[in-house]
């Protein structure tokens, strides 16, 4: 049955990536069992203590597939988005899982819900679905040990910079409603660490903090420790934009304190003036 005949009948399961390759009474099968789920951001949707949930293909929303270590602090593993499967909360039917995921949508979340025993089965009939479901288990994986390798190798304050850049793009926006807190979840570190580094980031003018909130200050605050750090992370990004200013005392011998010369609110006996000893320590970052 093609995708769009099945969708005019209804049946949500065409939108399984390997309908195509299924016979008719496969199709029939999944259209059968196949529904609609939601999930309210913030929702748990699988963890260990619970039974084999099922596949899940997302359609709308978002979801973290996160570990919780023995101290309960939260490392985020990968996260899914429409049109991504959520293997793991079907672990029951994957030999050779050892470990314990859980996963919780960040987002309202709308899935399509697959039971776990008509997906093992439909893995043990086709040799498509089986072959689709090891290459995702593969990609899986692949996310996994590039999260761990960030763990073992990057210092925490590159691995939350590259976070917020993250954050940055899911949102489409350089202002991020996150808690500290929150962040720090994701990075399986502690809030009163997480803060520390975000004053660092706020004291080198390349972010801005609220309550409740952390604003990206994009192109502010670069500085040759500013392009160190960026480049930890972002390790392609090449040029940067930057004055290299520093402030001086203005020369002028006669002040006159109820006599303005500027505009209110600024200091006119501060003059900005470009470094070139900033300059050369910036240009030194790029170089190495």
């Amino acid at each position: 049955m093609e995708r769009k005949e099945a969708a005019d009948k209804g049946c949500l399961a065409c939108s399984f990536p390997f309908w195509d390759k299924l016979t008719d009474a496969q199709q029939d099968f999944l259209c059968r069992f196949a529904r609609p789920v939601h999930y309210d951001k913030g929702a748990h949707v699988h963890s260990p203590t619970e039974n084999c949930v099922g596949i899940l293909l997302l359609r709308s929303g978002q979801l973290r597939a996160y570990l919780l270590t023995d101290e309960g602090r939260e490392l985020t593993l990968y996260r899914l988005f429409p049109r991504d499967m959520c293997l793991f909360s079907a672990s029951c039917v994957l030999r050779g899982i050892q470990f314990d995921v859980l996963v919780e949508a960040e987002r309202d979340t709308v899935a399509l819900f697959l039971p776990a025993q008509v997906y093992q089965g439909l893995m043990e009939e086709s040799a498509a679905v089986a072959n689709f479901t090891n290459e995702l288990m593969a990609d899986r994986f692949s996310e996994v040990m590039r999260r761990m390798d960030q763990l073992l190798s990057k210092k925490l304050d590159v691995r939350l910079a590259a976070l917020l850049v993250e954050e940055s793009r899911l949102a489409e926006s350089s202002t991020l409603r996150l808690t500290h807190d929150r962040l720090a979840r994701h990075l399986g570190s502690a809030r009163e660490v997480v803060t520390r580094l975000l004053k660092d980031f706020q004291a080198d003018g390349l972010v801005r903090l609220s309550r409740g909130g952390v604003e990206l200050l994009l192109g502010a605050g670069i500085s040759a420790a500013a392009i160190r750090r960026i480049r930890e992370s972002l390790p392609q990004a090449r040029a940067f934009h930057m004055s290299g200013k520093i402030t001086v005392e203005s020369p002028m011998s006669y002040r006159k304190g109820d006599v303005s010369m500027g505009l209110p609110g600024f200091d006119e006996y501060t003059l900005w003036r470009t470094d070139p000893e900033n300059l050369r320590a910036a240009r030194k970052e790029l170089m190495e």
